[in-house]
């Protein structure tokens, strides 16, 4: 896995953030966004542990793993070298779907676009390095931030799902080979 694709065109671009593997270090900056309510609340998903060994276990088994089926990358800021949220993607046992999630932990990282650049790198390296045809996300449909995020990233709307609190959207590799060609 490339650790920091290129940008859309293949030209060498420089998205705001970069991404790198995660390693058992990063549990700690992770640590308090899985605690936060406000982080956590978008995911839908229960704060994680309290106690930070605990954390560090989870984090480590589920983000810090050699399976090829699930890419998980940190978002780090190019200008500081710092670790701000986490993209993942789960490769579909087909191989030809990923289910795409990201987290922006850090709350003064909100509102920058750096969660649109997140997703344009995620994409570059999931089309770039995998087999997959098409990426997806499931996004709260009261999480406006993310929905533009994802919008501007390429991403178009398919449908509502789970009691219409949630907003499906897709990129295909057709989808995101336009948009290269364009930003080239």
């Amino acid at each position: 896995m490339t650790a920091e694709p290129a940008g859309p065109g293949g030209q060498g671009e420089q998205y705001p953030v970069y991404l790198r593997p995660l390693t058992g270090e990063d549990a700690a900056t992770a640590h308090p966004w899985w605690r936060d309510p406000v982080v956590q609340g978008h995911s839908g998903a229960p704060l994680g542990p309290e106690d930070p060994d605990e954390f560090r276990r989870f984090f480590c088994g589920r983000y810090v793993c050699p399976d090829p089926k699930h890419v998980a990358t940190g978002i780090v800021v190019r200008e500081t070298d710092r670790l701000i949220g986490i993209v993942v993607g789960y490769i579909e046992a087909s191989g030809r779907e990923a289910e795409y999630g990201i987290k922006i932990g850090d709350r003064n990282s909100w509102g920058k676009g750096y969660g649109t650049a997140a997703t344009r790198a995620f994409a570059d390296l999931m089309f770039q390095t995998t087999e997959i045809d098409a990426i997806y996300g499931l996004v709260e449909l009261t999480n406006e931030r993310a929905k533009r995020a994802l919008i501007s990233a390429g991403f178009r709307v398919c449908c509502l799902m789970y009691n219409k609190e949630f907003l499906r959207v897709d990129l295909t590799r057709e989808e995101w080979a336009v948009a290269r060609e364009r930003a080239a």
